[in-house]
């Protein structure tokens, strides 16, 4: 995550400097998505993951849910708030040099705070971290079969839907003043 995280804030500002921004900055974004699906190696590791689910899957009796098909329609909502916040990110990484490490320290606490190995206890703290609320999301459509804490999916689905064009139109309206500062 952190490699990816650092490609995509080098790749942004390189775009800034030598390329056209709007086509480039989105190839950049879809060059890394191509990469991680397209990729041999990251496909392996993908199907050993998903072998090694079902093998825990099938040791405790859980059954998929046929809403587990939907599972690409809620990480969308996820790839639209990491690309707005990897738009913010690249700009503060070519004015501030240190972004990159602070980068790494943030998304590490960061990962306390999602519901990945223990459920996330229903409040009003955990639904305002949109990150929680699609990954309770997953699990639901997964496990459940439906969606519990539907009012805050469609909240980070909100939040999704701002930060995009927020980073990207602080991206496009500061991008000169980053090349001119580098």
């Amino acid at each position: 995550m952190n490699r990816v995280a650092g490609f995509l804030l080098a790749s942004l500002v390189v775009v800034v400097l030598f390329g056209p921004p709007l086509y480039a900055a989105w190839a950049a974004l879809i060059a890394i998505v191509a990469a991680w699906i397209l990729d041999p190696p990251a496909l392996r590791a993908g199907l050993r993951f998903g072998a090694v689910l079902a093998i825990v899957f099938a040791a405790y009796g859980i059954v998929p849910a046929p809403t587990a098909a939907l599972l690409p329609l809620v990480w969308l909502p996820l790839l639209l708030l990491v690309a707005g916040l990897g738009f913010g990110l690249a700009l503060a990484n070519g004015l501030v040099r240190d972004v990159s490490n602070a980068l790494s320290v943030a998304l590490g606490l960061f990962f306390f705070l999602v519901p990945v190995v223990v459920a996330a206890p229903a409040g009003w703290l955990t639904d305002l971290n949109p990150v929680a609320a699609i990954i309770v999301a997953a699990h639901d459509l997964v496990v459940v079969g439906h969606l519990t804490r539907p009012l805050a999916f469609a909240g980070a689905c909100t939040v999704s839907l701002v930060v995009l064009p927020a980073g990207w139109w602080t991206f496009r309206a500061a991008e000169s003043l980053v090349a001119e500062r580098i």
